[in-house]
């Protein structure tokens, strides 16, 4: 699945307990894994990227 966030595309994969959220960066993998009991489902990690700007 992806999520969107301006010009910025991430590249989601559910991990059970949490979320893989994947960005490329210039050849670069940046991943981030983000726990379930955050944002529980595809909609509520949709809007935990929106909300975090320093991290997203």
């Amino acid at each position: 699945m992806e999520i969107k966030k301006g010009d910025k595309v991430y590249q989601v994969n559910d991990a059970g307990k949490s979320w893989t959220v994947k960005r490329t960066l210039g050849g670069v993998d940046v991943k981030y894994t983000i726990d379930k009991t955050l944002a529980p489902d595809a909609a509520a990690l949709e809007a935990y990227i929106a909300a975090n700007d320093e991290l997203f």
